[in-house]
């Protein structure tokens, strides 16, 4: 094997001499990768022996979940289909490390908040994730439409070092499906959220099964929409002490009518793994409605009796769903 056009011992800043020679099990050659640093950036040259015919070398650049694959044929080919059986065995082994090193990796949790609350009431949780070893972020999208938002959302996806699981709450739920699709994410994770297919939108989601709750209200402009103070405890955040939901009613973050009535165009959880947690005594979002979302989506469901804001009531069990989704995506 050669790595970055060196061959084993020389300087690669790691010693690669245990796997450099011999037959190397994709196992074997999968922890060398680990090791290596940054894969992205290196290029890695193995040879296959093929029993009576001389060896034919495999380059390949680690940059994306398959690799890109690059061969240079140095068999006398005695038979395409032996040929092509080479070809098709090292494309596998390939893909195989290479989504073996972006999944192990996965130590970096993009959460996205719902309208009409902001990022702080997720504070438990992303302490208690930072805990156990993980790199937490909280989008602060301005829920001006879902094109921003998305938008909000990649700029930091952008900043994340490797794979990361998106986490969305409530609205926050329409934003990841489409953000979802950024080449970081590796996994949904919804959090009492809207769950749409392509062509959906939160109005009508929530429209197809109306949630107990109806205090939402509209500015005067007729613009934004927020829910109004002396009902939010009851529909929102139930479980919360009576001053924390206090502070989430007077902190609360308008949301455009253009976000709520904005289409999904691409879900990402078509492609993506998923979980879901439903919220049983929701008030916001039909509880019902988040079964049938999770169901259709095939996303793993995991029910907590908590309201709304199920984040900040029960933040030990939400980051239990979010560990363990990191440790399934792997």
């Amino acid at each position: 094997m050669t790595v970055d056009s060196k061959a084993p011992g020389e300087n690669h800043g790691v010693d690669i001499d245990a796997y450099g020679n011999g037959t190397v099990a994709a196992a074997r050659l999968y922890q060398f990768v680990r090791q290596a640093g940054d894969v992205g950036a290196r290029t890695f040259e193995i040879r296959l022996p093929d029993p009576g015919v001389q060896a034919f070398a495999v380059t390949f650049g680690l940059h994306s979940l398959f690799g890109k694959v690059f061969y240079r044929n140095q068999l006398k080919q005695r038979s395409s289909i032996m040929h092509r059986a080479f070809i098709f065995a090292v494309a596998l082994t390939t893909s195989a490390i290479a989504f073996a090193a972006q999944a192990a990796e996965i130590k970096n949790m993009v959460i996205v908040h719902g309208a009409l609350a902001d990022g702080s009431g997720w504070r438990k949780v992303a302490e208690i994730l930072q805990q156990r070893g993980f790199n937490v972020t909280v989008v602060q999208e301005p829920i001006t439409s879902l094109k921003d938002d998305v938008a909000a959302t990649n700029r930091v996806l952008d900043l994340q070092d490797g794979p990361s699981l998106l986490i969305g709450h409530s609205y926050g739920g329409m934003v990841i499906t489409e953000a979802g699709n950024h080449a970081n994410v590796a996994g949904l994770v919804y959090v009492a959220a809207f769950e749409p297919d392509k062509g959906e939108s939160l109005v009508s989601l929530a429209s197809s099964k109306p949630a107990a709750g109806t205090s939402i209200r509209e500015t005067k402009d007729g613009n934004y929409l927020y829910l109004d103070p002396a009902n939010f405890a009851a529909d929102f955040a139930a479980d919360l002490p009576k001053e924390d939901a206090a502070f989430l009613s007077r902190s609360q973050v308008f949301a455009s009518k253009e976000a709520f009535t904005s289409k999904v165009t691409e879900p990402a959880w078509q492609t993506k793994k998923s979980w879901a947690i439903v919220a049983t005594q929701d008030r916001s979002i039909n509880p019902d409605l988040e079964r049938d979302m999770a169901k259709r989506a095939g996303s793993e469901t995991i029910e907590i009796e908590a309201s709304h804001a199920v984040f900040a009531s029960q933040p030990d069990k939400v980051a239990d769903v979010i560990a363990k989704a990191a440790q399934s995506a792997q």
